[in-house]
């Protein structure tokens, strides 16, 4: 049964008290969602869909993934579309309030309830699996390279040899640029908005991370930097979302609502709105090869 909620936020400047405000509605339609709140820690609440809030931890600076837009007070991306339609449309309808998080704060965030769920182009890693369960994949990508327009010095992947490249910090894209150890010179940021601010300062001669990332920071830039189409290399990164270690119910209940979204050609919309001229077959994940929640 579908929950149907809509909250409206007031801040009250003089006092600076932010209060949630609930009533009954219709269900928000899938788009833009107010701004993630970093301030209030909610408890653990263990299983997911104990409550009808659920707290799900995302990215603010991944442009048509999952991105805050300051003028507009709101995020809106891929990743937003997904979790707003998950929650009208998942077995156990809930209220999603986004939480910003950094890579390396995802698998602390799960494990110690301070979100329920995590949608921010979350890799599904074995080593990972040891601390969170994972719903997916709804997003499939290879690593890319990104460099300033214009630059014709790579047009491959073995042309990173002897470049100044920059990644993210602790992501897997890091770990896949393992065999360029010695090579090249490898530079790290906390979020890729550091990394493309870097090659187009020329502090780098390339950024490289999923190529669906890389896209999205292409469509923001406009002509300052250039994702090269034809380089794709590395194993898949799967985008899964991310649940507290066990919870096979809440898996199996998101899978199934993937499962729908996928076949009925609604993320198909969602890419596409987001990521116009892409090719949406080759991010898209076999709606029937899903991973099993036994894992």
């Amino acid at each position: 049964m579908n929950l149907y909620l809509r909250h409206a936020w007031r801040v009250l400047a003089a006092g600076g008290i932010l209060i949630l405000m609930s009533a009954c509605g219709s269900p928000p339609p899938p788009g833009p969602v107010l701004a993630p709140s970093s301030n209030a820690a909610p408890p653990p609440v263990p299983p997911v869909f104990t409550g009808q809030n659920v707290y799900i931890g995302t990215a603010t600076d991944l442009p048509h993934i999952a991105q805050f837009a300051p003028g507009s007070n709101q995020s809106k991306g891929f990743d937003v579309d997904l979790f707003q339609w998950l929650a009208n449309n998942t077995q156990r309808g809930f209220y999603p309030i986004p939480v910003p998080l950094l890579i390396k704060q995802r698998e602390d965030a799960l494990e110690s309830g301070r979100v329920q769920m995590v949608v921010e182009a979350y890799s599904i890693v074995d080593e990972k699996k040891n601390r969170v369960s994972f719903a997916g994949p709804y997003m499939i990508t290879q690593q890319g390279v990104m460099v300033r327009a214009g630059d014709t010095r790579i047009s491959s992947a073995d042309d990173l040899v002897g470049k100044t490249v920059c990644t993210l910090t602790g992501s897997t894209s890091f770990r896949q640029l393992a065999p360029l150890n010695g090579r090249a010179t490898i530079t790290t940021e906390d979020s890729g908005a550091e990394c493309v601010k870097d090659l187009e300062e020329g502090q780098v001669d390339a950024v490289t991370t999923d190529q669906l990332v890389l896209y999205g920071f292409q469509l923001d830039a406009s002509t300052a930097v250039a994702v090269l189409p034809n380089i794709r290399f590395g194993q898949y990164e799967r985008y899964g979302i991310g649940l507290p270690k066990g919870d096979v119910a809440a898996c199996q209940a998101i899978t199934q609502s993937l499962v729908t979204l996928i076949t009925s050609r609604q993320w198909d919309t969602f890419f596409t709105a987001e990521f116009p001229g892409l090719d949406s077959s080759t991010f898209r994940p076999n709606p029937y090869q899903l991973d099993s929640c036994n894992s």
